[in-house]
């Protein structure tokens, strides 16, 4: 078999894949969508979280400290709730984009 029938033939594939993708229930005939929305939080959370933080944090690393001990870096406790938070829905973001890659391969 040549390179280009085995290009062609994959692609065959792939089209075939996405049609049929097209006509299967909600989340899955719109992984594109979701995978631009999960682009999109991702980003907001990343600049979110980077910039919460270089507000926020006070201190820096020292041996006297253990982890955990967020109250010497962070004035408020719900800070570190925000963060968490916001780490938390950065993570699903990344899954989410990553199971609705491998869904549209």
């Amino acid at each position: 078999q040549s390179f280009s029938e085995a290009v062609s033939d994959e692609y065959i594939d792939f089209v075939k894949h996405q049609f049929n993708l097209q006509g299967s229930p909600f989340p899955l005939n719109s992984c594109g969508e979701i995978m631009k929305g999960a682009k999109i939080s991702i980003n907001i959370f990343t600049v979110l979280i980077t910039t919460w933080v270089a507000v926020v944090y006070q201190g820096s690393y020292s041996h006297e400290h253990k982890i955990g001990q967020f109250d010497v870096h962070y004035p408020k406790r719900w800070y570190v709730w925000c963060l968490s938070f916001f780490g938390l829905m950065h993570f699903c973001s990344c899954v989410l984009l990553m199971i609705f890659h491998i869904i549209a391969k």
